[in-house]
């Protein structure tokens, strides 16, 4: 680890320095991620996982501008618990990654921009396309969608009103599996959005997902609906595939001494649904089962929570999850989890949480569990700069 953050910190001051008049505007960023997690179950009973991103970004000549992304993922035992790290210090630079490498220009026509190279795509809070690196969770870190990226060209609208994009891309694997994407979000107002979106996927046959969602937000209350279908053999045909449906709901209460979001997701798929989403949730369910709709599992996962914070405590906030979930129609059990925050500053987070599984299964085909109760902790460190 510290011969990556001696290379990327070397990157980060030689670059100002040789751009001279090539490059204006330079600009640079990144994150580290640290999280260990600690668990009364033999798959990932103890282990940490750490996930590091360092980007330049520079203006080439107006409307231009280049960016540059490395990303390095680390762990010491896989999702089986399996030791993955060997130790030296090869190991480290056969991590590191070019996750993005593209040109941004923009001002097309007055309205349109298009980005070209390597690339992440989709946004980190969607249950069905999100493509690049993700956090909170152990699982997160170390999985293999985390650390993918697409090379192909986004040309992307934004309006009053209306935004909409277009994509086509290589998915960085080295196979000939292509992507396509088409996405329009239209605001009636400032609070109601709705939106509709689809994205396939095409080697030899074609396959993917249609669908769309509503969503209102005001100061007070949040409400959103979402809905996808997979497809096989035509966009439009009516196979017996997959479908998802989504459900979310939030209010704040902003009271005298505390803060209260009570809040509540309904997730359900079935048909063996499948996506590049990036919803879980559980301590221990979202780390041993990852994002749900990624294996084409069947879930149905209730989240019930609240948020809150005490005002005298500026910098600490708290969080409380129910989590009760069935795969492919077998129940796994009642998770409870209680999370604390620490906010250092703009740039440096803490977090410390632990849960209890209860009324565990028995001999579950997806998730091993034994019946017994489960418990797990949680510790990570988020700094960005």
């Amino acid at each position: 680890m510290k011969k990556t953050l001696a290379l990327l910190l070397a990157a980060a001051f030689a670059v100002p320095a040789f751009a001279g008049n090539v490059l204006s505007n330079v600009e640079t960023y990144g994150e580290i991620e640290t999280i260990g997690i600690a668990q009364t179950e033999a798959a990932g009973a103890k282990s940490v996982a750490n996930q590091t991103l360092f980007g330049i970004s520079a203006d080439l000549v107006e409307d231009v501008r280049a960016n540059l992304t490395f990303a390095y993922n680390n762990a010491w035992e896989n999702r089986i618990g399996e030791t993955i790290y060997d130790g030296s210090g090869d190991s480290y630079l056969e991590n590191i990654r070019v996750a993005e490498a593209n040109v941004v220009v923009s001002n097309i026509f007055g309205a349109l921009e298009t980005k070209i190279g390597r690339q992440y795509y989709g946004n980190e809070d969607s249950a069905v396309m999100y493509i690049g690196p993700r956090h909170n969770y152990y699982a997160n870190l170390t999985a293999p969608w985390s650390q993918m990226s697409l090379d192909g060209a986004l040309l992307t609208y934004r309006g009053e009103s209306l935004n909409a994009s277009a994509f086509y891309a290589q998915m960085v694997d080295m196979t000939d599996e292509r992507m396509t994407g088409l996405t329009l979000d239209y605001a009636f107002t400032n609070n109601l959005v709705a939106g509709a979106y689809w994205y396939d996927f095409s080697d030899e046959d074609h396959e993917g997902i249609w669908g769309g969602r509503v969503a209102y937000q005001n100061e007070g209350s949040k409400l959103a609906v979402e809905g996808a279908k997979n497809y096989e053999n035509g966009v439009f045909s009516h196979n017996n595939v997959g479908w998802m449906l989504k459900a979310d709901a939030a209010l704040n209460l902003d009271m005298e001494k505390v803060a209260l979001t009570p809040r509540i997701t309904y997730y359900h798929s079935e048909k063996e649904f499948f996506a590049a989403g990036n919803y879980t949730a559980g301590l221990l369910l979202g780390n041993a089962a990852g994002a749900f709709s990624i294996n084409g599992e069947d879930w149905k996962v209730l989240n019930a929570g609240i948020d809150f914070g005490v005002k005298a405590l500026e910098k600490v906030t708290f969080a409380f999850d129910y989590v009760n979930a069935k795969v492919n129609n077998e129940w796994l059990g009642n998770e409870f989890d209680l999370t604390a925050k620490y906010q250092h500053n703009d740039y440096v987070t803490f977090t410390l949480g632990g849960g209890i599984l209860t009324n565990a299964a028995e001999n579950n085909s997806t998730i091993p569990l034994d019946g017994s109760d489960i418990y797990v902790g949680q510790l990570g460190m988020l700094i960005k700069f």
